[in-house]
Parts: structure tokens; sequence; C-alpha cells
């Protein structure tokens, strides 16, 4: 490792470093997602296990900050799975009044590998085999699908639609329906291997940004399947110490070395950062997500836009399942200020997101994108809001403002934080026969 970097210049191994940093960024957002609900260093009491289903059971405020960008529209099922010892089986009940619900499954590459959900399997009972990158055994019949996954670790992400704190109960009773076992255990047979620790290295943000990300990155890269696509190029990367199997030590770099590592790492993140404002198509103010999350056919080469999609909130939907818009800037192009401005989002009749299951607005703060305190509680507005009141003519006003616009208007009110706001729009089971046309209305100002 030392006499591989040794050879390069500086100038080399910050080129190498901000290229290997961009494919990592992703990898290493999941990391410290998994580190931060399952790591040694968690709480116990708030600390998750592994390939162990865990529903929520109300809707998430802001005391939620595990993940950035979280809805306000589903209940969560969720878990870190781990791979290595056997696959897992994925059990669904029959989903009653034809429900949105869906689980999604994500690699540490960040790429959607699988959907089980209303969208691709119906909603009807159902088994589905989830596969580690090292298994090749043969499916039980009863499995309906298999998912194979590229890396040991993966995360399952479950939603089910919920209409209003009176459907709660129902929303339980599904998730009741919903199992995750090891395939031994679906198959009532002995376990093949015993539960080995599923705990790796905890994740230090600090030493991300330094040449030890790499030490990271080969964890993960030591416990997946390197695409023949990628091959090649992680073959490049191990000039600087990247592979599987790799001896590398960031403390025996010296000073240079590492400064150059680090060097790259900070043109990488601003180079994440600057395509962040660049990502999708930009419509009256609103910036597509499209194409910032998807599986690896869709994201295969396209390294800097899934770190973007990272960047700005992992656990992104394939375009099929969910299509998003974000917006910072109100129709002037002025960034959304609620401590300068009061704000009106108007649709037009007619002009609503074209959707197959349901539309909703989430308010978030930025930088952290997190949702906001407010003295109503509301956190998000959509089609299943309870007491929104439409124009004569059909039209739809939103009120955007740190407080109240008037007893009379606040059925209608999405509360701001007092200063920088964003907004997403989350359009889930798109109508593709009208989506692909559909443009938000811009944010302006109350003058």
């Amino acid at each position: 490792m030392e006499s591989s970097i040794s050879k390069l210049s500086p100038k080399e191994i910050t080129r190498l470093a901000e290229e290997a940093y961009i494919f990592a960024f992703p990898i290493l957002e999941n990391y410290r997602t998994m580190d931060r609900l399952t790591g040694i260093n968690t709480p116990e009491d708030q600390r998750r296990c592994f390939n162990t289903l865990r529903n929520t059971s109300h809707l998430l405020g802001p005391e939620f900050k595990n993940i950035v960008a979280p809805n306000n529209d589903t209940l969560y099922s969720s878990t870190w799975l781990d791979l290595k010892n056997e696959p897992l089986v994925l059990s669904v009940p029959e989903i009653p009044d034809q429900r949105y619900y869906v689980f999604q499954l994500v690699s540490m590459y960040n790429h959607n590998f699988g959907y089980v959900g209303a969208r691709t399997t119906g909603y009807s009972p159902g088994d589905y085999l989830i596969t580690g990158p090292d298994w090749n055994g043969v499916a039980p019949n009863k499995v309906q699908q298999i998912f194979p996954c590229e890396t040991r670790f993966a995360f399952l992400l479950g939603r089910t639609l919920i209409d209003g704190p009176e459907d709660l109960e129902q929303v339980k009773a599904i998730q009741a329906g919903y199992r995750l076992q090891p395939l031994s255990q679906y198959l009532d047979h002995p376990a093949p291997v015993a539960p080995g620790d599923s705990h790796i290295m905890p994740f230090e943000k600090e030493k991300s940004l330094t040449a030890a990300f790499i030490t990271y990155l080969n964890t993960i890269l030591d416990n997946a399947t390197i695409h023949p696509d990628e091959a090649d190029m992680i073959q490049r990367f191990s000039a600087i110490g990247i592979g599987q199997g790799s001896d590398f030590d960031h403390s025996l770099l010296d000073e240079s070395t590492a400064a150059a590592i680090e060097l790259g790492i900070k043109q990488a993140l601003e180079a994440i950062s600057q395509k962040v404002k660049a990502i999708g198509q930009l419509t009256n103010g609103w910036r597509s997500m499209v194409g910032t999350h998807g599986p690896r056919k869709v994201m295969a080469g396209r390294f800097l836009i899934n770190a973007a999609g990272a960047m700005v909130g992992l656990y992104g939907n394939d375009e099929e399942e969910a299509s998003n818009f974000m917006v910072l800037v109100d129709d002037e192009g002025d960034e959304l200020d609620a401590s300068k401005h009061n704000y009106i989002l108007r649709f037009e009749k007619g002009n609503l997101p074209p959707v197959k299951a349901f539309w909703s607005i989430t308010m978030y703060r930025p930088p952290e994108i997190l949702l906001v305190e407010n003295p109503i509680q509301r956190y998000a507005v959509g089609d299943r809001t309870r007491g929104l009141r439409y124009g004569d003519d059909g039209s739809l006003e939103i009120h955007l403002q740190s407080e109240s616009p008037g007893v009379d208007k606040e059925s209608n009110w999405l509360p701001t934080p007092p200063g920088a706001f964003m907004m997403a729009l989350r359009c889930y089971l798109p109508d593709t026969e009208r989506f692909s046309a559909y443009e938000p209305p811009g944010i302006r100002k109350v003058k």
C-alpha cells in the first residue's frame, strides 16, 4: 500500500481521492446511518437489532433525526439486514382496500435492488427471499420472488399509508402481519451457521473526512461483490489503498500524502454539493428529483448523481414508485425565508399532482432537512389532509409562513420555521401518462 502511494505525485493522489470519494460517499452515508442505528456505541435502549423488523406506531415528527427528509405520510417498518449467514424471507399479509404499501430494498451501494408492494407485487399475501452476495442455494417453491443483493448489509424500508389518526389501528393491524425471518426458520430447519456478530468498526464523521474514509470503504467492499463494470475503477483506486483485502492504514501515511487525500475529499464534497444544486430539471423553482435514486441498471456509472442523491436524502425511490420535487427558492428565484416574507403556493384547478396513490408536501428546515416543530403539529399537507379548503374556482392555496395566517386560513396553513426553509413534493405512483409534463406551481411572496 505504502509503496503504491509513494509512486504517485500529490496531484495524482488528490485526483484519485476525489474520484474515489465521490464513489464512496453514498456507501459512507449508508455506513454512518447503519452504525447510528445498530452500532456498539449506540445506547443499548436505542440500539436496533439486525434482521429484526421494527414498526413505527406513529407518524414521525421533529423528534426524529435518524434519517434526513423523513416523510409524514406513512408508518415505517424497517431494519438493517445482515445477509452473511443465510437469506431472509420477507412475508406480507393480504393488504385490504388496496391500501398503498411498499417495502424498498437498498444495498450499501445505494441501489434499490428490489420492491415488494402495491405497484410491483400487488395486495395478495406473499413470501419473498432476500439473498446476500455469497448465497448460491435453491429457493423454496413457496417463495414468489428472489431479490439478490450485492452487499452483505442492506436496508429494508417499508412504508404503509395512514389516512389520519383514526386510521392508526388499521395500519398497526397490517404491520402485525409483516414478518421477516431467516430462511432456516421459514423452512423449520436448523440454522446452517450460528449467527455471528454483525457489528463492524464504529463510524466517526470526523474520520470519514480524512484518509481514514478508505478504511470504512474497504470494510464494505470486503463484504460485497465488486460489479464487473466497476472492477477496473476499483483497481485504479488500489493505488491509494482501496480494494478488497487491502491492508490500508491511514496512520502510516506521511503528512503530504494525507493532505493530498484530504484535498481530494474537499474537492469531491464541493462537486457533490454543486451537483445537488443542479439535480434534475428546474421548473418554477421546483427541482425534479427524478433519476437520483434507482436500481443498478439506472445508476450504473452515475457516481456523482448517486452521491448527490445521498446528500439530499438517502432511500429515495425509483421514479416509477415515487417522483419527488424539492424547492428552496420562490418563483422569483429568491431563497425561501420566512423571516422576510410570507408565501402562498397556489394550485389551479386541474393542476394538482397526477398520481395513482397519493401526493404530499412536507416542510423541512435546512441544512439538516428535518421536520419543523410548530404550534399545530402539522408537518405536511396533501390530498388526504382533513379540512383543506378549495376556492370557488377549484383552486387550492397553501399558506407558507411561521405564524398563523389567521383562524380562517389555518386549514390551509403549512407552518415554516422562522427563517430559511425547503419543501419536498412527493408523488407516489405517478400517473406516467400525465406526469412527464407536470409542472408544480411556483411559490410566490405575499406582497
